[in-house]
């Protein structure tokens, strides 16, 4: 194919592939997953309050991890969407344009990695496959925080490549590495395992090449101090430290802390989700896998797994004379990350965040070895049609079938009822409230964002209590004028708890709608999903 011959003519594809990567990482953004999903929900909260008054929701000023639901989220992305908010407002596009221009920018970093590989050809041909992957445009259409792990990791692991193949002042590559690795660790609890993994495989492999000079300590002193307050945060939460709480940082004690979601006898129990994820390109715990086209486009699946193990065989080929070549690297990325992802007590798209670029890569490089294998062409050409064809299968699906893609967000409906039950609630004044009848119809999350209170407010006024399975999980009970009555099944809904609730209206689901009329209450249907109930 003639465009990949021509060196303008590469550099013109790619910027094409990059528009064309902005076009659908942008456009419908915020309606497209509809409304925002709960985990969103809260970070969004969390950047509004750091960028109001510089605490979270639980008072902490300026935390290296935040509190949310008592057992942590990472605080990265609430930081770096605040400069978004200041510029579009403070709104659910602007939180997610983040984590989509991140998504953006990956496209020619990916073209630079394909270039180190072999050479611009590849690189536009990496850039491609980056562009419409589905699983890179689902992850970068909406804002879970621990999204930007995979694309800063990205960025960093090309400077790295950079450092490895070159000498002299070109090693400065490896400040930048260092730097992007130190953000990553904000972005994503578990590259606290993968990341310094992965470092010490390839410095162990490649410690002579690297060698001992002023960038390897100065970067190797960059990543420690960009890691200190997380390796404090380990120390306080393990009790060896007191909690750290001042004007200009904090280093909260959580109330449930997630290190028991490790262990090594997950192997054997994540076993055959991990080859449904992998090999067959599907999720059963996580929404967000298109059925037509899957993770990678599902033909794809032989082709990276011819270049894992064409990869494995050309490396102990040359493994006497210590050669390196980017596709090492990458190999290497993928083993830390299924090493630790591997252990967890969840498999899903979103617990395995960390594989998906190794694998992206993998899945271009095993048709490229193939296509040179055949000596064809042809072949090569066939693959980019089924690219195609597999990528308006995709889109289709994503844009449709918004009930499999995107079944956890809250949106129009959710604000539909909260809108009616503000109405009539506003009829009792300021004794007016409002129930809701199972804090899994709307998460409390989605009340932070839509309410927006400073977080000094709520974090003084908000009244938590525990959940039912899990002690070290804190749920609202009520803020403000809104409360919930967290029941499971209408049987279980208390005649007296309700009507000791005075001027005050439930939102529920229809099927709590005639438990609520034998109680006597008017019940209104305002939507397919919610109806609310009151006492005239």
């Amino acid at each position: 194919m003639r465009i990949f011959e021509d060196k303008r003519l590469k550099y013109t594809a790619l910027i094409l592939i990059t528009l064309f990567a902005a076009i659908i990482r942008l456009i419908w953004l915020d309606r497209l997953p509809c409304g925002i999903a709960e985990d969103e929900a809260y970070a969004a909260y969390n950047a509004y309050g750091l960028m109001t008054e510089g605490m979270d929701s639980w008072g902490y000023r300026y935390p290296v991890y935040c509190t949310a639901w008592s057992d942590g989220m990472n605080a990265l992305y609430s930081y770096l969407v605040i400069p978004f908010f200041m510029l579009f407002g403070i709104n659910i596009f602007a939180y997610r344009f983040l984590q989509a221009l991140l998504g953006i920018i990956c496209v020619p970093v990916a073209f630079l990695v394909g270039k180190e590989y072999e050479d611009e050809r590849f690189g536009v041909f990496l850039a491609f496959v980056t562009a419409i992957n589905p699983w890179q445009i689902v992850n970068n259409r909406w804002g879970l925080e621990s999204n930007l792990a995979p694309g800063l990791t990205l960025i960093a692991v090309y400077f790295f490549i950079r450092a490895l193949k070159n000498d002299g002042w070109q090693r400065l590559y490896l400040i930048f590495s260092a730097f992007f690795f130190g953000l990553t660790l904000y972005a994503y609890a578990f590259t606290w395992l993968i990341i310094p993994l992965f470092l010490l495989l390839c410095v162990s492999l490649w410690h002579k090449r690297l060698g001992i000079n002023g960038y390897t300590i100065a970067s190797a002193a960059l990543l420690f101090f960009m890691a200190l307050p997380l390796v404090l945060f380990i120390l306080v939460n393990k009790n060896i430290l007191p909690e750290i709480s001042t004007a200009f940082i904090s280093i909260p004690k959580m109330i449930g802390f997630r290190s028991e979601e490790l262990s090594p006898l997950n192997y054997f129990h994540n076993f055959m989700d991990m080859v449904k994820l992998l090999i067959f390109q599907r999720d059963y715990f996580s929404q967000y896998i298109s059925s037509k086209a899957g993770l990678f486009h599902k033909f794809t699946t032989p082709f990276y797994i011819f270049g894992i193990i064409s990869c494995i065989y050309q490396w102990i080929k040359t493994r006497k004379d210590k050669t390196f070549r980017v596709e090492y690297i990458m190999l290497l990325w993928l083993f830390a990350a299924l090493m630790v992802c591997g252990a967890k007590t969840q498999v899903s798209t979103i617990h395995f965040n960390m594989v998906m670029f190794p694998l992206l890569f993998f899945s271009a490089y095993g048709i490229h070895r193939f296509c040179k294998l055949v000596e064809s062409r042809w072949a090569f050409a066939f693959c980019i049609l089924f690219y195609c064809v597999s990528f308006v299968f995709f889109a289709r699906d994503y844009i449709e079938d918004k009930a499999t893609l995107a079944g956890t967000f809250y949106g129009d409906e959710a604000d539909e009822v909260l809108d009616e039950a503000e109405r009539i609630s506003d009829i009792w004044g300021e004794s007016g409230r409002i129930e809701i009848v199972s804090r899994l119809d709307i998460n409390y999350s989605i009340l932070m964002w839509r309410l927006l209170p400073l977080p000094s407010d709520f974090s003084k006024n908000a009244v938590y209590a525990y959940g039912r399975e899990n002690k070290d999980w804190f749920y609202l009970d009520s803020f403000a004028n809104y409360g919930y009555l967290d029941v499971e099944s209408p049987g279980k809904i208390d005649e007296a708890e309700c009507r000791n609730l005075k001027n005050t209206v439930f939102i529920l689901k229809h099927s709590f709608d005639k438990r609520f009329e034998d109680m006597g209450y008017t019940v209104e249907h305002v939507n397919s999903t919610y109806s609310v109930a009151y006492l005239e």
